[in-house]
């Protein structure tokens, strides 16, 4: 045993319990007397004056002073708390609240001082578990004195805290007694409760998390204490929050399931009460007393719901550490996902201590469950009433706070699954509820109060941005229509909801009255703060509902934009911001207020440049840009707008930049003319456009970029000295952002009064010289800071004026700020200028090439930006430098050209482009590829380079679109390059990229040339092989001939000759010679593999093919004459070994078993090897040990090959004795449990299977396979193929050998068991049987009746031998409790028909996931005929609410006829318990009607069996009548109880239901709708709907108008399960109009989840040939 050291936690909780103690217990205090002796107290102990001696020592103990040193003289001289403990044995007049308290001493002093003594103790802790049991629980009830309980308490508390592993026989065995343990106590130290809530800390302390589980196993235990936390004291609060918090919320090993059993509805509760802790001292409250808060602390108070606070936000927030599960539904499905969360809200809203801490929680868990909000919205709407009071403040700040917080996150994933008048009622009851906007007095907004308005106001503004918001989310992501659609919906919500303009602004502008005596006490009423409100609504209206702004008139707005306002301590009663809200508005309802020659517009400036010194956002930026851009000075030069307006937070200048503005037309006109007579850029644009193509960016012609006539005026004005610096730092940076600086430096030359003199010099230095950039006033934006230093930086690179460094930061500045940058960047005329092959200039080279390409390649590959509309003008100029290359044949530098094919492939060229260029090459034979020496030149290079932007852009281009079509031309350049051994692999890879997307090209007519050269070539070409092969594979036939003229030659190229065996078929004689030729291949490659090759690699299964049918069947005997060990770790190999094995197989006369056991044995070494050398090459390269698993992988699968290709008679004794076989054994054993690599586990298996092995061998290996660290892991886990796997194995040991079965297993295996029709579950069923099969010596039937899965190993985990437990058998109820009710659902309605009743493994139609959601029907069934024998105590209202019956009932329409018997023989079983037992109530009656119903219409048919609509009827009735509260209770005991005979050979209540008048009509529909779906299973089953006219009537129902969403989905759903199945789909399609129906749904239906379900219906349709009508089907969907 380990010693254990505990935390101070633990320490501190004994030291406080041992101080309580002190307290409690009235030992008198011994008068000085002579040392203690230990050697005459144990004396003593021996006699009468035992009691005595007991009292002395523990009144040494309690002495501070001597107690240490009477403890320690007690342990010297042999002393124990054993010693101690058998005293009660020997003398039972001897109090036990004596010895327990003195143990209590001897055990603390261990924990702290003696450490030696730790395990005698812990033998007297077990001792008195074991032997004293029924004392310390008779301590413990009723007949106690609290002081015995409170010391046994105290007992516990030591030991859970001395050892972990005392734990579990205290909670198994001591019995507590909950109601006098929980109970409140007047006197706090000696309180039972307080002691017992000490106890159950006492878990938490170490941090040992096997010791916490086991308590929080035990949840009644810790859900007891909770109800009564409010009235306990400080101290033990706190520190069970503190526990709470620290080892269960924050401790990882806690997983969330055990959270959502801990932290039931009765701890919810409790926690939720600590909000408003009371304390010890207000006891008397809880008896209906009253009680001053003056009593409580009000700082422990606040702490206790501070803390108390913080785990409940993690508990109800948080979806990985809380206990709330996300609702993708947001509440509109039939369940709550949150059911907890409900009694949170009903503590927080019961009484009048709502405090802020709760709200913020309520809020929060609304944000992140929204199926919560309608509950909240139900429990405030009363309080929301408009009245002056200060309870109606806080409910409309909670209101605001609630809208604001929920979150719009998962909203679109509900939209696309609602149309949108359902999402736009979703956005309703979230956050515009309509009870809520009725109760607020909405919309007539006329109230008694300016304080109410404003606060109502405040909140409609947060409504309706909480709106504006989800309508942004579902427009950014929905389509355009379903937008359109949902907003139509959402106006006509406001319109009848929303307070109208002509409300609003009804005495908006009225000063009102301050009421003299503020009685209320109300936040004073701020007008400036309404009015922000108003205008904030009046914006949000148009966006969300213009018609509502349709009145709108705003008289005297000048006198409105200078209103007054009091000062306001309000954070939201800025006058500016009222301004700028009210300026926005003003820009989108009346720009032409704005105009530069109205007096609104200087005001509106001033205002705005004051508001941008003070508060620099953005609505007041966007407010400038829009007044400027109105004005409509600034058209094709808005970059000037952001300069302007930095230069508006300069002093004084706001008021000339309004003047500025508002000259004269004239002058403007003047200033633009000026400023276009420049010729530099226009002269590159008019050369540029004077070419072949139309140069565009965006749609619009290329352009320079000008300036305003804004600063030629301003350069002409007088402009005071303390202006100029602003106005020089605006003409640096306008000059920084042209493309053409000789017509910007005219005019600084021409006006330069204004200007600063280190401006003018600056300017006109350039281009000859350039000085350091004039700093004349400090820029603080962002945005226009990126926009400078780029266009700067650009403006130095066109003007060559940079460095290298320069250049590279160029590049990474436009990098970070690249989507802004683009059109300046792509626009620059000089840019483009060198961006062409010319007679003059014939290089690529320069900085603005190299600035451009590594800008676009950024673009592209990191920011995945869209910009073709910006290198359709570079593309068309590449075009041109093509044309050239091609027509002046010029030659380029090595550097050149890597640039050109890197300008090629980062710009590429356009379609058409590509087109011509293609043409040209093949129309012009003159065209020399190949340079002097043979070698490729620029055209080679130019040709790959365009042929590969062909085929990047073909697979985008539509059908009717112009093409390419001459790839015969292609091919014989090819051919002809490959004639003279050219290395031309470039354009063969192209090629083969090309012909990949347009297969249609290759013809025999066209490649047959092309592939003679490739297979007369004499050096082989890799890219040239693949290509051939593309060819040979479409067009064999036509290639034949080529292929065996040059047999000799291919042959001798292993990468042609093996790749074409893996595609080729060919015919014996033909084999036969290409064996021949290869076999000298073979021996080579066999004789070292190492040297083998790439080829053997890559392409081995067509040579293996080849050996499997040409090679000698003596080969392998001759071969595998010994094991073979390999120095590769390739797969080729042994595939080669396969074939020979099985080549050597086939053999019919084989009867040498040495042969076989030497291959297998070569395969075990290599796979050793293999392994081996993996784990030395393991590397943190996930690709390179993904490739290495798949070779093992593969490895392991040509090993089971062989393997289940091995005769019955040979034998494999060799093998199984060979000490590498063993050791083999082991290494699959260690890699195949736990991991992914099962196959060398599966492979093991399927070895041993054919092997005859020993006891002590099967004992052996299954020893090593429960040993193995993963074993429990695999075992306990969800079903899956690892696990099917494991269990494998051990069905064939334990089959192999009967004796190796224990009974220890036993509860392992049904630990593993889930019951389900996995493949894994199946495989532990068997092996259950097996052990069934050896009863005696497993005992197996003590385990009846079972329990499976976690409940299984739970509980017998919590068993240390069952042999000897009282508690032999589980509970009836405990076996029941395992069945969950989502995984009957799936089961009555997905189980196997064909399944077995029992363990045979048979097929099913179910995948491994949909496996793990059925039940094992045949197991079910013979559980539930053990529960329900008369040796067991069966509750029946348990066995129907479980869902039992619904799966009995499901299994009688099973195909097998044991189960259909088993079902009944259950039926039988529960019909008389029934009868016999008078415990199930009202409802006994309805379950006997049932039964006989059920019972009836089984025996009317012949074959017992029920087909699947009324099996699934029935089992779907089960379920229902357990929940009286279901609306379909009412209908379905009204058939069962009144209906004389229902006929359960056809759909029962199929006509009632469809047609249904009830209230709940939809429910009744959407029900029988649901059963046909599900019922639709075999062909009988569509025998009986279609006699039954079903399709006929829900064809008929979709077109109606009472169908609704849901049921046009089911309707579609049934017709495609219906379609599944042959004879129905041919009836459907040729009696029943299925085709023309389908046409109608398409003409009226544009929902996708409509058009996706008919299109499944039409893939289901096309697999049956010869159904007429579905021809027009197919038009119909391809359209």
């Amino acid at each position: 045993m380990t010693k254990r050291t505990l935390c101070s936690e633990s320490e501190e909780v004994v030291n406080d319990l041992n101080v309580t103690v002190d307290n409690a217990d009235d030992v008198p205090s011994s008068k000085k007397g002579r040392r203690f002796s230990a050697q005459e107290f144990r004396s003593l102990l021996q006699t009468d004056q035992k009691t005595t001696a007991l009292k002395e020592f523990l009144t040494l103990l309690k002495s501070h002073n001597e107690s240490d040193n009477a403890i320690s003289e007690y342990f010297r001289c042999g002393g124990n708390c054993l010693e101690l403990l058998q005293i009660w044995e020997l003398d039972t007049t001897c109090p036990p609240t004596l010895i327990v308290e003195i143990v209590q001493h001897l055990i603390v002093a261990v924990i702290e001082k003696h450490p030696d003594m730790q395990m005698p103790t812990l033998e007297a802790c077990r001792y008195l578990l074991n032997t004293h049991l029924t004392l310390i629980n008779k301590m413990l009830q009723l007949a106690s004195t609290p002081k015995e309980r409170f010391l046994t308490l105290k007992l516990l508390t030591i030991m859970v805290a001395f050892s972990p592993f005392l734990v579990k026989d205290i909670l198994l065995n001591v019995k507590f007694q909950l109601s006098l343990l929980i109970k409140h106590m007047d006197d706090i130290s000696k309180s039972t409760r307080v002691a017992f809530i000490n106890f159950l800390m006492s878990f938490f302390v170490d941090g040992h998390y096997p010791t916490i589980l086991q308590l929080l196993h035990k949840k009644f235990l810790f859900a007891s204490i909770m109800p009564g936390l409010k009235y306990d004291p400080y101290e033990t609060v706190k520190m069970v929050l503190m526990m709470l918090k620290t080892h269960v919320l924050e401790n990882a090993h806690v997983s969330k399931p055990i959270r959502v059993k801990i932290f039931s509805n009765v701890v919810i509760k409790g926690l939720t009460y600590l909000y408003d802790w009371r304390g010890p001292n207000c006891m008397e409250e809880k008896r209906q007393r009253p009680i001053l808060d003056g009593n409580i602390n009000k700082n422990h108070r606040a702490e206790i719901a501070e803390l108390t606070h913080e785990i409940l936000l993690v508990l109800c927030t948080s979806i990985k550490h809380g206990v709330i599960f996300r609702d993708e539904l947001f509440g509109t499905g039939k369940q709550h996902r949150n059911p907890l969360m409900f009694n949170i809200i009903e503590v927080a809203f019961r009484g009048e201590h709502f405090s802020q801490l709760q709200q913020e929680l309520v809020v929060k868990m609304a944000a992140e469950c929204p199926d919560l909000v309608t509950t909240i919205w139900n429990k405030i709407a009363e309080s929301l009433e408009p009245r002056p009071s200060i309870n109606w403040m806080r409910a409309m700040r909670f209101m605001r706070q609630l809208v604001t917080e929920i979150k719009s996150h998962g909203i679109v994933q509900l939209a696309k699954q609602l149309r949108p008048l359902v999402f736009a009622q979703v956005i309703q009851f979230l956050v515009m509820p309509t009870h809520v906007l009725d109760q607020l007095g909405l919309p007539h907004f006329e109230y008694d109060s300016n304080d109410v308005k404003q606060e109502v106001a405040a909140g409609i503004v947060d409504i309706l941005k909480a709106v504006h918001g989800f309508m942004q989310k579902t427009k950014e992501f929905l389509p355009e229509n379903y937008s359109r659609t949902l907003k139509s919906i959402i106006e006509d919500h406001l319109q009848r909801h929303m307070p109208s303009v002509e409300f609003l602004l009804e005495n908006w502008l009225a000063i009102p009255k301050e009421a003299p005596d503020n009685a209320h006490k109300l936040p004073k009423y701020d007008r400036l703060v309404y009015m922000t409100a108003v205008v904030n609504i009046l914006d949000l209206y148009h966006d969300l509902c213009p018609d509502l702004l349709c009145n709108l008139k705003f008289s005297n707005v000048d006198e409105l934009l200078q209103l007054e306002f009091e000062e306001s301590a309000s954070e939201h009663g800025n006058k500016h911001q009222f301004r700028v809200c009210l300026i926005k508005l003003l820009t989108q309802l009346d720009p032409g207020l704005f105009l530069v020659s109205g007096e609104i517009f200087p005001l509106s400036m001033g205002i705005l440049a004051d508001s941008l010194r003070m508060q620099d956002d953005d609505d007041t930026r966007l407010c400038i840009s829009n007044i400027l851009t109105i004005t409509g000075l600034f058209i094709d030069c808005d970059y000037e707008i952001a300069i302007w307006t930095e230069a508006l937070k300069q002093k004084h200048f706001p008021k000339f930049f309004s003047s500025l503005l508002a000259l004269p037309h004239e002058n403007v006109t003047v200033a633009c003319e000026t400023s276009s007579t420049s010729d530099s850029d226009l002269d590159i644009l008019q050369r540029l456009s004077n070419d072949a193509c139309t140069f565009t960016t965006y749609g619009k012609p290329m352009k320079s970029i000008a300036y305003s006539g804004v600063i030629a005026t301003a350069l002409q004005e007088k402009v005071s000295k303390k202006l100029r610096p602003v106005l020089g730092t605006i003409a640096v940076q306008i000059f920084h952002l042209q493309t053409d600086i000789r017509s910007f430096q005219k005019l600084v030359e021409t006006h330069p009064g204004n200007l600063p003199e280190t401006v003018r010099e600056y300017i006109a230095s350039w281009p000859e010289s350039s000085l350091e950039v004039p700093e004349l006033i400090e820029t603080t934006n962002i945005d226009l800071l990126c926009i400078l230093d780029t266009s700067t930086a650009l403006f130095r690179l066109v003007n060559h004026k940079n460095t290298k460094a320069e250049l590279v930061e160029l590049i990474e500045t436009t990098k970070k700020h690249a989507s802004k940058m683009l059109a300046m960047v792509y626009r620059h005329p000089k840019v483009l200028e060198n961006f062409q092959i010319s007679q003059k200039n014939t290089t690529f080279n320069g900085d603005n090439v190299q600035f451009l390409t590594e800008i676009t390649e950024h673009i592209q590959n990191v920011e995945k930006l869209d910009i073709s509309d910006h290198l359709k003008t570079y593309q068309r100029w590449l075009y041109k430098s093509v044309l050239v290359i091609i027509s002046q044949k010029i030659s380029m530098s090595k550097s050149d050209v890597e640039t050109y094919m890197r300008l090629m492939n980062t710009f590429g060229l356009t379609f058409d482009g590509c087109v011509d260029i293609l043409n040209l090459f093949v129309s012009q034979s003159e065209l020399q590829l190949l340079d002097a020496e043979r070698k490729p030149n620029l055209l080679y290079t130019t040709l790959v380079a365009v042929l590969h932007n062909y085929s990047n852009q073909i697979k985008d281009v539509a059908s009717e679109y112009r093409k390419f079509d001459n790839t015969k031309s292609l091919f014989r350049i090819l051919a002809e390059l490959n004639r003279h051994n050219t290395d031309c692999f470039e354009l063969a890879a192209t090629m083969h990229s090309y012909l990949t997307l347009q297969p249609d090209q290759i013809t025999a007519e066209n490649t047959r040339e092309y592939f003679v050269s490739v297979v007369q070539r004499e050096e082989y070409c890799k890219e040239n092989a693949l290509l051939a092969l593309m060819i040979f594979k479409q067009g064999q036939k036509d290639l034949h001939d080529v292929f065996v003229d040059n047999l000799n030659a291919i042959c001798q190229k292993k990468g042609m000759i093996l790749p074409l065996l893996c595609i080729a078929n060919f015919d014996a004689d033909l084999s036969e010679r290409i064996f021949s030729l290869l076999s000298p291949m073979l021996e080579k490659t066999l004789l070292k593999p190492s040297k083998a090759g790439q080829h053997f690699e890559n392409h081995y299964e067509g040579f293996c093919r080849l050996l499997e049918t040409q090679l000698k069947d003596t080969y392998g005997e001759s071969y595998f004459n010994k094991p073979h060990k390999a120095d590769t770790t390739e797969v080729f190999l042994p595939a080669i070994w396969t074939s020979i094995v099985l080549r050597y197989l086939s053999n019919k006369k084989v009867n040498c078993d040495k042969p076989i056991n030497n291959a297998l044995l070569t395969f075990v070494h290599y796979i050793i090897n293999m392994v081996k050398v993996f784990q030395k090459k393991n590397t943190d390269n996930v690709s390179e040990n993904q490739i290495c698993m798949t070779k093992l992988e593969q490895v392991c699968e040509l090993f089971m090959k062989i393997i289940k290709a091995l005769p019955r008679y040979i034998s494999l004794e060799t093998t199984r004795t060979n000490e590498t076989f063993k050791l083999f054994c082991k290494l699959c054993l260690k890699h195949g449990v736990g991991s992914t690599q099962i196959y060398v586990l599966k492979q093991l298996t399927e070895l041993l299977k054919r092997m005859q092995c020993s006891l002590e061998q099967t004992t052996e290996l299954l020893e090593l396979l429960f040993s193995h660290s993963e074993f429990m892991n695999v075992a306990l886990d969800v079903p899956s193929e690892g696990k099917f796997a494991v269990f494998d194995l051990m069905y064939v040991l334990c089959k192999a050998q009967s004796g190796i079965k224990e009974r220890k297993h036993v509860p392992l295996l049904l630990s593993a068991y889930s019951a389900t029709m996995h493949s894994s579950d199946r495989k532990i069923r068997s092996l259950l049987a097996l052990y069934e099969k050896e009863s005696e010596q497993t005992m197996f039937y003590d385990f009846k009746p079972f329990l499976w899965g976690m409940a299984a190993g739970n509980f017998y985990s919590a068993r240390p031998d069952s042999r000897k437990s009282l508690w032999r058998q589980p509970r009836t109820g405990d076996i029941l409790d395992i069945l969950e009710m989502s995984m009957i659902e799936n089961t009555i309605l997905n189980f196997p028909l064909k399944a077995s009743l029992g363990d045979e493994q048979t097929d099913t139609i179910l995948d491994d996931e949909q496996s793990t959601k059925v039940y094992d029907v045949g197991f079910l069934l013979s559980v539930f005929s053990q529960l329900l024998s008369p040796d067991y105590n069966l509750i029946m209202h348990k066995f129907t609410r479980s869902g039992a019956m619904a799966i009995v009932v499901a299994a009688l329409a099973s195909l097998n006829r044991d189960v259909r018997a088993a079902a009944c023989h259950v039926l039988a079983k529960f019909f008389y318990q029934l009868e016999m037992k008078g415990q199930f109530g009202k409802d006994r009656l309805l379950w006997l009607r049932f039964v006989e119903v059920t019972g009836k219409a089984v025996g009317a048919v012949e074959t017992h069996k029920l087909n699947s609509f009324a099996a699934l009827f029935m089992a779907r009735t089960a379920l229902v009548l357990t929940n009286p509260t279901d609306p379909m209770y009412a209908p379905l005991s009204n058939f069962i109880g009144v209906t004389c005979a229902p006929n359960l050979a056809r759909i029962p209540e199929l006509y009632t239901f469809l047609n249904s008048s009830a209230v709940d009509h939809q429910i009744h529909r959407q029900f029988i709708l649901e059963i046909l779906r599900g019922g639709m299973r075999t062909q009988e089953d569509g025998v009986v709907a279609d006699e039954a006219m079903t399709f006929k009537l829900i064809m008929e129902l979709f077109s109606s108008a009472i169908s609704d969403g849901p049921s046009t989905i089911l309707i579609l759903e049934i017709i495609e399960r219906a379609v599944m199945l042959p004879k129905t789909a041919r009836s459907l399609c040729l009696k029943q109009g299925l085709a023309t129906w389908l046409h109608n749904v398409l003409q009226h239906q544009s929902d996708p989840m409509v058009l996706n379900k008919v299109n499944c219906i039409y893939q289901n349709i096309i697999k049956y040939p010869g159904l007429e009508g579905t021809m027009e089907l197919v038009k119909m969907i391809s359209h």
